[in-house]
């Protein structure tokens, strides 16, 4: 439980600058008694808290005064109180730290500089091309918002300033409704995603310096650092050294854990175990902060597998992180015998770390974590020995899981015999699909939140953390299940994949329960048909010629690199590391379900890739996408070409993929390791990354577009035709017969004077074709050496299936 005194600081370390933005939109600045009005953005900051923020959820008198103390430019405004300066200290500390200040550039004296994209400004091997900066809008998952521009392109106007308040304090307004009915910590959830919604794409500093840190990022980190400051300089009054704990938490055996399943009703699971471990990384992180007493802010990045937060350096929080260290893997092997185990460990940060060895720290950090993954549970392998080591155990009334493999407790569901944690995860996975609202539940540990244990699919359950997680796609569902909460137990509400959380609603459930409200972004597109989702089998059949499933693994090259050398030394400060994996973050968990839901495909096909794919996995960095394997393809070049322009063409900031074409009944393990093994041994080994991998081989992303046009010229020819006529597939073959003849001899001259009369002879029984058949001829030139991959590909997008789901080769 926190106390009063530290929200007090809370609230006003992540609110002391949010006046930046009411001064940008013109509004009238603090009048004192003299009729002069003060006009400084820690004047507009104290009106905002004055105004705005209710009563009931702080002491307004303390928060005014550390808002407005920050800068020691408010003078008598300040209410008389008698409070000690190591509170006001620890506002200006969190403020320095989070952005690091240092001296200002050579930047133009203008309040209506657009934030600069940092991503545009990463710089590894090569220097970087046009800066991109970002309009100030609300965040949605709009490519008109995410994207960045040329400068004159981005909206940045006081006009564009005094919209996106109005906007900002009407919303403030519905949550202002909330205060009798939330508590501090919960009315603080609340403002965190508003102020998330419409300060993220406000630069924090305009004013002689580089625009490129986002203002919602400062304030969160603000909040953070003056957190840990409070518990090291108020509770235990101590100051300077190590003052912080930067805790990594890594979980190993993903793969294992996903992919070790059979493909009968693998698609629900696979989506539903994916979706597990991220629910099960948010458990654990949040239930870390609930341990050591810590605001949201203080969970620095939570994302498929991975967590980093930002803790005090007491003795209290070391002993709480080692018991919490235990007791999550002894339940992870209680619960999957030993198949899932989470790499938890921090290192010690003074304020010097803080601000300028932000990223080595993460290095050192994530070092330990890999340390420990290669000595597992040894916490608790002295408590848990029997655990952790003995057979599984098999009972007479056990039967195998068809989809797991296990000995368990099983039902039958949809003709598969599943156990059920695999029933669990299949009905999650299906339910994702049409996912509108994710419930927060948070009880006592190993204590049910519930008045009735009631089947309700879509339940994620943590209980040794007291933390469960509720997906329902409808308000009505929504309604329903809320019934059976326990009064007392606290709840949160999210909205999924849309921004505009505080309905009228939500609003009314949030007084009824006193939830605090807020979003989330989740990939869930789902291929579905006839109002049920596809097998493998019937995603297969959606492709264009073969009934093959294809599986896209896709991740940033160099990530490692680009967070630890992509910014200047002096720029690799709080704020703006947290400020690139954001924005990194919004491309993977928000824009690329969009994507994936509505983007139409080339000129090709002209069709949606909804329904078409399904998105197993996209968060932090990359992502996992199975599909119809022709239309894999071309979400592949669509990411990457979508990402090269979120980017801004930045040639230090790239994307490699691989892409797998397989049988819908080839065992998943088997090409999820087929399709990490492309990515790795052949994308990712290719000099300067930026490749996708495919039929074996190893493409930059301009030349896999090149084999692509030569395969498009050859499916035209034989598929398409023209006046009615088309070539044989026969063409297919010769083009194979050519492949083998460069590749057997490796003879360029040879293989000129073959395709020279392979053509001519096609020429003459396809006279129609003649124009065709000779402009395909450099194609083919420059890709004598990989022909068989243009050749493959059309091989299998003109095929024509046998007796519906055969295969003929």
């Amino acid at each position: 439980m926190m106390d009063n005194d530290l929200w007090d600081v809370v609230y006003a370390a992540f609110l002391h600058d949010i006046g930046k933005f009411r001064l940008r939109a013109g509004l009238k600045g603090l009048e004192v008694s003299t009729g002069e009005v003060i006009n400084v953005h820690e004047a507009h900051s104290f009106v905002f808290v004055r105004d705005c923020l209710p009563e009931k959820v702080v002491n307004k008198e303390v928060v005014l005064y550390l808002v407005g103390k920050h800068h020691n430019r408010l003078g008598e405004v300040l209410p008389k109180i008698n409070i000690s300066e190591v509170f006001v200290n620890i506002i200006k500390s969190g403020d320095q730290l989070s952005a690091a200040e240092r001296e200002p550039e050579d930047f133009a004296r203008d309040l209506y500089q657009p934030l600069i994209s940092i991503l545009t400004k990463v710089e590894l091997d090569k220097k970087s091309n046009d800066i991109g900066y970002l309009s100030i809008d609300p965040l949605r998952l709009e490519k008109d918002v995410l994207f960045p521009k040329r400068r004159e392109e981005a909206r940045c106007s006081e006009v564009a300033y005094k919209k996106l308040w109005s906007m900002f304090e009407n919303e403030c307004k519905k949550i202002g409704e909330l205060a009798n009915y939330l508590s501090s910590e919960k009315f603080f959830t609340v403002l965190y995603y508003l102020l998330l919604k419409y300060t993220f794409f406000i630069p924090s500093a305009v004013y002689e310096t580089v625009p490129d840190i986002s203002l919602f990022e400062h304030l969160k980190n603000s909040a953070a650092i003056a957190a840990c400051l409070y518990y090291r300089r108020v509770k235990e009054k101590v100051s300077g050294g190590n003052e912080f704990l930067l805790v990594y938490g890594d979980i190993s055996g993903i793969q294992r854990f996903i992919y070790t399943i059979t493909s009968r009703g693998a698609l629900k699971g696979l989506k539903g175990r994916s979706a597990y471990i991220s629910f099960l990384t948010e458990a654990v992180a949040k239930h870390i902060i609930v341990e050591l007493g810590l605001p949201l802010t203080n969970i620095i990045y939570c994302s498929g597998g991975h967590f980093l937060i930002l803790a005090p350096n007491t003795g209290r929080a070391k002993e709480t992180l080692k018991k919490v260290i235990k007791d999550v893997n002894k339940w992870l092997v209680e619960a999957f015998a030993g198949n899932l185990y989470f790499a938890i460990d921090y290192v010690e940060c003074s304020a010097e770390d803080i601000r300028k060895k932000i990223t080595s720290k993460m290095d050192e950090v994530k070092l330990k974590v890999a340390l420990k993954k290669q000595r597992k549970f040894s916490e608790i392998v002295l408590d848990a020995y029997n655990k952790v080591f003995e057979m599984e155990d098999v009972r007479p009334e056990y039967a195998r899981c068809e989809i797991c493999g296990s000995y368990r407790k099983v039902e039958v569901r949809d003709d598969v015999r599943m156990c059920e944690f695999c029933r669990d995860v299949d009905l999650l996975g299906g339910k994702l699909r049409n996912a509108k609202y994710i419930v927060e539940i948070i009880c006592g540990k190993d204590e049910s939140p519930f008045i009735e244990e009631r089947e309700f699919e879509g339940i994620y359950r943590f209980p040794r953390f007291g933390i469960y997680f509720y997906v329902t796609y409808s308000y009505d569902e929504l309604v329903t299940f809320l019934k059976i909460i326990k009064k007392g137990v606290k709840i949160a509400l999210y909205v999924l994949n849309d921004t505009d959380f505080l309905s009228d609603d939500l609003i009314r459930i949030s007084k009824d329960y006193g939830a605090p409200l807020g979003f989330k972004f989740i990939a869930t597109s789902t291929p579905v048909k006839n109002g049920k989702i596809m097998s493998f089998d019937e995603l297969a059949k959606e492709s264009k010629g073969a009934h093959y499933i294809g599986v896209l693994k896709m991740d940033v090259d160099n990530l490692g690199r680009v967070f630890s050398e992509g910014l200047r030394e002096e720029e690799r400060t709080f704020s703006r590391i947290s400020t690139l994996s954001s924005l990194l973050s919004l491309f993977f968990e928000g824009y690329v379900n969009k994507i994936c839901e509505e983007s139409v495909v080339t000129d090709n096909y002209r069709e949606r890739f909804k329904d078409k794919v399904y998105a197993i996995y996209s968060g932090g960095d990359d992502l996992l996408i199975i599909g119809a394997w022709s239309y894999i393809f071309e979400l592949a070049f669509k990411l990457s070409e979508e990402f090269k322009e979120y980017v801004m063409s930045n040639p230090n900031l790239t994307v490699s993929g691989a892409v797998s074409i397989v049988h819908p009944k080839y065992p998943v393990y088997l090409f999820s390791d087929e399709v990490s093994n492309l990515l790795e041994e052949k994308a990712k080994k290719k000099p300067g990354k930026n490749s996708l991998a495919m039929f074996g081989e190893a493409f930059y992303w301009d030349n896999a577009r090149s084999v692509k046009q030569l395969k498009d010229e050859i499916v035209r020819m034989v598929e398409k035709g023209k006046n009615g006529k088309t070539v044989s597939r026969s063409f297919i073959q010769r083009l194979f017969d050519l492949y083998y003849v460069y590749d057997r001899l490796e003879s360029t001259a040879i293989f000129r004077e073959r395709l020279h009369y392979m053509l001519g002879r096609y020429k003459e029984m396809y006279k129609d074709f003649e124009s065709e058949l000779e402009n395909i001829k450099p194609l083919i030139l420059e890709h004598m050496c990989w022909l068989n991959v243009p050749a493959r590909w059309a091989e299998l997008e003109t095929r024509k299936e046998v007796g519906g789901s055969e295969f003929s080769d």
